[in-house]
């Protein structure tokens, strides 16, 4: 599906409600894992990111930009190549008060120029 170009708060915050649902245990939407079944919306945050068991082996938090998400995931541009399988936690943003941390596993990463990679990531509980 395409990334709607124009920023839409009400999906956007209904994106990260649904992931922090999902971080909290709900199961994630029925999709398959090779293709988007849902529209993704801008999204251009800075996103703290903590990767488990990196290869890297350091427990630093990272901070990612985010570039858009759907119900199902996100995506983070990132100097790194992410592998796919990496999982880690991220904390969106609905506001500057509310707070989402959720699972996030990689799916794929591509090189997309200027030494920089965007990484399609979905939400775990």
């Amino acid at each position: 599906m395409p990334v709607d170009p124009k920023s839409n708060p009400a999906a956007v915050d209904a994106c990260v409600q649904n992931a922090a649902r999902i971080g909290a245990g709900s199961a994630p939407p029925n999709t398959d894992a090779d293709r988007r079944d849902h529209l993704r919306y801008r999204y251009r945050r800075e996103v703290p990111v903590l990767w488990l068991a990196d290869r890297s082996k350091t427990n630093d938090v990272l901070t990612l930009q985010s570039s858009d998400i759907g119900v199902g995931g996100i995506r983070l541009i990132s100097r790194h190549m992410l592998y796919p399988g990496a999982r880690g936690v991220i904390q969106l943003s609905r506001s500057e008060t509310e707070h989402a941390l959720v699972g996030v596993e990689v799916l794929y990463t591509d090189y997309i120029g200027d030494m920089r990679y965007a990484s399609g990531c979905r939400f775990i509980p």
